[in-house]
C-alpha cells in the first residue's frame, strides 16, 4: 500500500501532538504529504519532543487545551453529537439610527450580539453516519446537524477561551500577525 497516496493532501487531527509518540506521528504524517493539525495539552517537560522537532511549525493548525472537558459533557448527557460553541468577536460597526437616519447610537465593533455560533469543533458517537445520507456530497452543517438538533440530540459545549475563525484572508492575515508577534493566544487557553 501507497502510504502517500492514502495521506497525502488528507486532514489528519492528532490528539495529543505534543506528548513524543504524537509529535513522532504528525512528523511521519507531514513527511507523506497529510495536512496536520494537533490538539493536546502542553508539553508536561522541558525539553521536549514536540518542542525540539518544531512540531508547531509544521501543523496546519494547533490548539492546546483539554479535550477530557467536551468529552465528559459528551458521555454525560447521552446524546449523539456535541458541538462545540463560542461567542464570536464584533467585526463590523454598530449603530442605532432614528427613521430619519440619524444616528443615536456608534459603537465600533462591539464584543458581539451575545449568540453563540458553531466553533467547528464535534464529539460524536457511530450512530452519526446514520444522519449522513448524501455521502461526500453531504453539506454537516444543513442536513445532518440540522436533523440531530430536530431529534433533540445535539447538546454545546460553550468554549469561553480564545477562539478566532479563518475563513478569509484577513482572518488568516491577522492570525499570522499574532503568530509573528508572539502573541499566540490560542496557546495560553
Amino acid at each position: 500500500m501507497d502510504l502517500k497516496k492514502v495521506y497525502k493532501d488528507n486532514n489528519i487531527v492528532i490528539t495529543g501532538h505534543t506528548g513524543f509518540k504524537g509529535s513522532w506521528l504528525c512528523l511521519w504524517l507531514a513527511q507523506l504529504g497529510a495536512e496536520v493539525h494537533g490538539f493536546s495539552l502542553p508539553p508536561n517537560t522541558e525539553p521536549n519532543h514536540s518542542t525540539a522537532a518544531r512540531i508547531s511549525k509544521l501543523l496546519k493548525s494547533e490548539k492546546l487545551g483539554d479535550i477530557r472537558e467536551i468529552i465528559e459533557l459528551h458521555t454525560s448527557h447521552g446524546k449523539l453529537a456535541t458541538m462545540t460553541s463560542v461567542q464570536p468577536e464584533g467585526r463590523f460597526c454598530a449603530l442605532v439610527s432614528t427613521p430619519n437616519g440619524e444616528i443615536t447610537s456608534f459603537l465600533e465593533k462591539p464584543t458581539g450580539d451575545g449568540s453563540w455560533i458553531n466553533a467547528g469543533f464535534f464529539v460524536f458517537e457511530p450512530e452519526i453516519f446514520d444522519y449522513i445520507k448524501e455521502g461526500d456530497a453531504t453539506i454537516f452543517e444543513r442536513t445532518p446537524l440540522t436533523q440531530l438538533a430536530k431529534d433533540g440530540q445535539l447538546c454545546t459545549y460553550k468554549h469561553y477561551g480564545f477562539w478566532k475563525c479563518m475563513d478569509t484572508l484577513r482572518d488568516k492575515l491577522q492570525l499570522q500577525d499574532m503568530y509573528d508577534a508572539e502573541n499566540t493566544l490560542w496557546l495560553r487557553n
